[in-house]
């Protein structure tokens, strides 16, 4: 502790505990050396924060101050114990506070007016002037302060660096501050500034996962006119913004740093490339997402290790599978066919023992990667690999046909198969039941005649028909423009937090889905979508009230074309029935009508397939698809009665807006922490208005109305309080049993 001037000995004074020192977290892997320095100060810095200590009033001449790590954890106080020790010194002082978040005490002290100068020049052991700290804690009111103090620009300036060359606006990035990255960006902090280990904020802002302070950054570049430099940034391991998001594994960086036109498939000093770094840390989605934007899954890094053999490298069978299956997904999407992704399948299966493994064919590689992969884009391996027989039979294979299920082109051959089996009813229908169909059963065959040229104009409809597509948006002319200005409206202090996130349910519809957050932007179509948009993936495109996407019809099902779907499917269950009824009529009294005598089963079965097989197929197929039919009937209808979407019904679990949080000591929808007990999800749809309601809003295309959020009625409010007092009831009972035992 430093010495300081003496504290007066008849009076007592105020001596809060001093917080331990920062404790340094050791060095991670070299896959993310550059972000260790940093973590343990910012760390112990919110923890630090966050602490509420009672401040004990103690005669000044004998205090021993022992900081909180060291307190009654019952209690969460400091303890002050009569010791005579040393007096804490004004410095130490001033960066309790600091780290205390206590900077109105610290603008209060007699030292900010009569020594401003020793304020600016604070710091700490690791070199941390209070502006680190103050943007730390996104204390920008301090931070204009403490700028407007004499002679700031000449003795400080706004780009103080610590030991380790972080700026206060690099801590602002790591802790997502937006509004102190832009108090400090208004005084003239530097965006090109870098660390010690060479990060800027671009690679700051993809190590921590914040997108608001990229989106921020990106646009002071724009303003700037010059993105390149800031975005190139390589570290001193010479990873990238996106090497360090791939090894995160966070995927929205990886799609704005895409979308910012950074390369995703550059190589850092030990030649790995953000797929190499995905791979290393097992994240299967971003190894998919990078597959699909061209990188090359055949790259060698200076070991000669592809991302399969770093996966398998670490016996993640798992990830192994997942990046074959990314590579076939995304590689069916070319006209070129297999034979050669066969061969690339070969190539990535390697043996772990070189004494086993024998020289095979040796495919060119570059020839292998350019199917599929972006132009341009080559592999510097070389063009031999070895591979261990082996180990290839073992290996489980990717079927070929797997390529079909996300290829809209391939796709087309089960509308192709309806058409087939529809041409089919229709030559049995005209060749074999017409002659008798209408004097064995004249209303099955009227329903059938007139329900068959109604169901091909339905299902031509639904094939071509606008499910109701959004239209993408240009780069430079999209949601993450507009969500950039949102930004700096809220970060400059012209909107407040809330109408810039909005997060009321009952505005994402309409001209309030602007209002919305990040997560409201598609990262495909760069929209903004509301709650009941999805996007296809095989359809490449983002569908309001998004249902399904439909095998049979390879287009999507939505509110465009939801109501003609149900009719559609309620056409064929009908056409296919009365089909069913009046083809086994005529099954029955066709021997009997040519005058051929059949014994038994048989007999008749014999006849019928050597005289009737086309229909004895359409009568087969019907059978087997008619449940599914109803099945199909039943479940649209009740998706209706409830006003959701398949899509919802499937992955309700994955959307926040059907839960609410429950705790047993009362409701904790805005905050868990306020009840008592077991915290839990329940299950609430928002968009239930009745099942009258909702049945009129979908028939009558009341599209707008079904989107609209029903806040909780009041006899749900009192039904959730009576269950909330029984819970706590339960509880109190339960804590009564146990102590009394």
């Amino acid at each position: 502790m430093d010495d300081g001037s003496s504290l007066g000995s008849g009076e007592s004074a105020v001596l809060p505990p001093l917080p331990s020192k920062p404790r340094e977290e050791a060095n991670q892997p070299t896959k993310s050396s550059s972000a260790a320095p940093l973590k343990g100060e910012v760390g112990e810095a919110v923890n630090s924060a966050a602490a509420e200590d009672e401040v004990i009033f103690v005669p000044s001449e004998s205090v021993h101050v022992i900081d909180s790590e060291h307190a009654d954890p019952g209690l969460k106080t400091a303890i002050a114990t009569a010791v005579p020790v040393k007096e804490v010194s004004e410095h130490d002082r001033l960066f309790y506070l600091a780290r205390t978040s206590c900077f109105r005490e610290i603008m209060g002290m007699p030292l900010w007016t009569e020594d401003p100068h020793k304020i600016l020049t604070a710091r700490d052991d690791e070199g941390h002037s209070l502006l680190h700290w103050a943007a730390l804690v996104d204390d920008f009111g301090f931070i204009e302060a403490f700028c407007n103090l004499p002679d700031f620009d000449s003795v400080i300036g706004p780009d103080p660096k610590a030991s380790n060359l972080q700026t206060p606006l690099m801590w602002a990035i790591i802790k997502g501050n937006l509004r102190s990255m832009a108090s400090l960006y208004g005084r003239g902090a530097s965006l090109a500034a870098v660390d010690s280990l060479k990060a800027n904020g671009i690679i700051l802002a993809s190590q921590h996962n914040q997108l608001l302070a990229l989106l921020l950054l990106h646009y002071w570049c724009q303003q700037q006119g010059d993105m390149s430099p800031l975005f190139d940034q390589r570290d001193q391991l010479g990873c990238s913004a996106a090497h360090w998001a791939a090894y995160k594994g966070y995927v929205n960086i990886l799609r704005y740093l895409d979308y910012f036109g950074l390369l995703l498939d550059e190589q850092d000093n030990e030649g790995k490339t953000p797929l190499h770094r995905a791979a290393i840390s097992q994240w299967p989605e971003a190894c998919d997402f990078l597959i699909g934007k061209g990188c090359n899954p055949l790259a060698r890094d200076n070991n000669d290790e592809t991302p399969l053999d770093i996966a398998r490298k670490h016996k993640n069978n798992f990830l192994a599978n997942s990046l074959l299956k990314s590579i076939v997904k995304h590689k069916s999407k070319q006209r070129r066919g297999y034979r050669q992704l066969e061969e690339a399948n070969e190539l990535t299966i390697r043996g772990s023992s070189s004494s086993s493994s024998a020289p095979s064919c040796a495919v060119p590689q570059e020839e292998v990667v350019q199917n599929g992969m972006e132009e341009g884009r080559r592999s510097q391996a070389p063009t031999t690999t070895a591979m261990d027989s082996e180990l290839i039979t073992k290996e489980v294979k990717v079927p070929w046909w797997m390529s079909l299920l996300g290829d809209k082109q391939s796709l087309w051959v089960f509308p192709g198969f309806y058409l087939l089996v529809a041409l089919l009813l229709i030559s049995s229908f005209f060749l074999d039941i017409r002659p008798m169909g209408y004097d064995l059963a004249p209303v099955s065959y009227i329903i059938v005649e007139m329900l068959i040229p109604v169901c091909l104009t339905m299902f031509a409809v639904l094939v071509f028909g606008d499910p109701g597509r959004r239209p993408k948006r240009t780069r430079g002319h999209s949601a993450v423009e507009e969500l950039c200005e949102k930004i700096v409206a809220y970060a400059f202090r012209r909107e407040s937090y809330e109408s810039v996130m909005n997060h009321d349910l009952s505005a994402i519809s309409g001209q309030h889905v602007a209002n919305m957050d990040p997560s409201r932007v598609c990262h495909t179509c760069w929209i903004w979508k509301g709650l009941r948009t999805k996007h296809c993936p095989i359809c490449d495109c983002c569908v309001d009230d998004f249902d399904h996407h439909c095998t049979w019809l390879n287009n999507c099902v939505g509110g465009g074309n939801q109501r003609l779907f149900i009719a559609f499917c309620i056409a064929e269950f009908v056409i296919q029935l009365f089909h069913i009824i009046v083809a086994w009529q005529c099954l029955g009294r066709i021997p009997e009508a040519m005058k051929t005598d059949y014994s038994g089963w048989w007999g008749w079965i014999s006849f019928v397939v050597g005289r009737q097989p086309l229909l004895l197929i359409v009568l087969i197929v019907e059978v087997l698809t008619l449940p599914w039919e109803a099945f199909i009937i039943f479940f649209q209808c009740r998706v209706v009665a409830m006003n959701m979407y398949t899509n919802e019904m499937i992955n309700f679990h994955r959307y926040g807006h059907f839960w609410r949080m429950m705790a047993t000591g009362g409701m904790s929808s805005i905050d868990p922490e306020e009840g008592r007990g077991r915290v839990h999800r329940e299950f609430r749809n928002p968009f239930d208005k009745g099942i009258k309601t909702n049945c009129l809003d979908f028939w009558t295309g009341r599209r707008a109305n079904r989107r609209r959020v029903v806040a909780m009625s009041d006899s749900e409010k009192e039904n959730l309080t009576e269950r909330c007092a029984a819970g706590e009831r339960e509880m109190d009972e339960f804590n009564g049993d146990r102590h009394h035992h």
